[in-house]
């Protein structure tokens, strides 16, 4: 039986049974793979979500042609609301993460998997047939099998694991070409034996076994015996649910609904909902100082009280103010952060302060701000700079400040003015 190197060598070392391309006449066929997470639909139209095809042409590729077999319908539905590159990479890394450790192969696993995308799109015309979602998912094969006489069989080609996680032993997949035309698809014993026999040798498969004495016509076959035993072994692994769920897509291991990551991502993303009210803010930013080797940037957020809605707690209005902010630069998502604030609804605007620590450089702040008491809510997104030296004089001119408080204070002075209101995290 031919064998091949497993993963643990070099992938590109792996070659496998090279066929003839048959020329036919194009036909659009529309498979819907067995829980395939990436043939999976959202119901409904949703005016915040993205189609596929509108993504920049790598993200779509990355999407439809790459992670299809990883991505569950929850994290694709989540991607194609993301609107910012910053968001989409940031998003992407983390779900990396989240499949390295579903595969318990941790950081390494995005390595593997991107070696398995390179092999798959040296190997096979469509990155998404059958064949090549079976190898993204589990790796290449120990061994390769593949028919070798086209008298009585279709095509089929044999594929085998010594181990497979979840599973276990002598793993085996068998793939077959239907009418010896198009891809070949993934065969289960649900789709009955004679999918993989010509016709006239499953007639005669038919008369033998109506006669006790009559050979079967496999045995006219180099490997029929190989093909007949192995296809047994297919049969009985093809009735697991878990071996078709491991066929298909990585195994879903992460609680779905608010306590999901994917849905934590999304709390923490400055998107804009679908049934919001417009509401315009004011961000003014400025050094504040310096801490750890980093400058203390603050930033001033104004909202119009005039829109906000309210709730009462004992006899005061309060209003409560939902801030979530990405820092950019270059396209790369370096800092997301939520504040809450809940202040009394007085006068006729709110200042808010947030403060993060960055480095010198140019930056883009995406900042959501939402109302949680009316529909309102704003996105902006504002260029800044930060730089070391006027943190530094920030830092200075605030010492002064609270040198010059502190002997008011002593005096018996009063003090005019107030702080923003600062925010605790969400």
């Amino acid at each position: 039986m031919p064998r091949f190197r497993p993963e643990r060598h070099t992938p590109a070392a792996w070659v496998p049974v090279q066929r003839a391309r048959v020329c036919v006449v194009p036909v659009v066929i529309v498979i819907l793979l067995l829980a395939g997470p990436g043939g999976q639909a959202i119901a409904g139209d949703d005016p915040g979500k993205l189609k596929v095809k509108e993504l920049p042409e790598h993200w779509r590729v990355w999407l439809e042609e790459e992670v299809y077999p990883l991505i569950s319908p929850d994290q694709k539905n989540a991607f194609l609301h993301m609107t910012t590159e910053a968001q989409r990479r940031a998003f992407a890394t983390r779900l990396w993460q989240l499949w390295g450790r579903q595969t318990g192969h941790g950081a390494r696993f995005r390595i593997m998997y991107e070696e398995r995308i390179k092999l798959v799109r040296e190997v096979f015309r469509q990155p998404t047939e059958e064949r090549a979602r079976v190898l993204l998912i589990q790796g290449p094969p120990n061994f390769e099998l593949a028919s070798q006489c086209s008298e009585i069989f279709h095509p089929i080609i044999i594929w085998g694991w010594g181990y497979i996680e979840g599973l276990g032993e002598d793993v085996v997949a068998l793939f077959y070409q239907p009418d010896g035309l198009g891809n070949f698809r993934l065969w289960t014993d649900f789709d009955g034996r004679e999918r993989l026999y010509t016709f006239t040798a499953w007639e005669a498969q038919l008369r033998r076994n109506q006669s006790a004495f009559r050979q079967g016509p496999e045995s006219r076959c180099a490997n029929g015996d190989q093909i007949v035993g192995l296809m047994a072994r297919a049969a009985r692994w093809s009735r697991d649910p878990k071996y078709l769920e491991a066929m298909h897509n990585l195994p879903r291991v992460e609680r779905a609904g608010a306590e999901s990551s994917t849905h934590r991502f999304m709390e923490f993303s400055a998107l804009f909902d679908e049934d919001a009210v417009e509401m315009d803010f004011d961000i003014a930013g400025a050094e504040r100082g310096l801490q750890g080797g980093k400058v203390r940037m603050g930033f001033n957020i104004t909202v119009p009280t005039s829109v906000l809605g309210t709730t009462q707690v004992g006899d005061v209005e309060v209003a409560q103010i939902d801030i979530v902010g990405e820092i950019n630069r270059d396209e790369v998502m370096l800092d997301r952060f939520r504040y809450l604030f809940s202040v009394p609804s007085v006068g006729d605007e709110l200042v808010m302060l947030v403060e993060r620590f960055l480095r010198s450089g140019d930056y883009t702040l995406r900042l959501k701000v939402e109302d949680a008491h009316s529909p309102h809510e704003g996105i902006v997104e504002w260029p800044f700079s930060v730089d070391m030296g006027r943190g530094k004089a920030a830092q200075e001119a605030e010492q002064e400040r609270r040198k010059g408080l502190v002997q008011r204070l002593e005096v018996g002075d009063e003090i005019d003015g107030e702080e923003p209101l600062r925010g605790s995290p969400g």
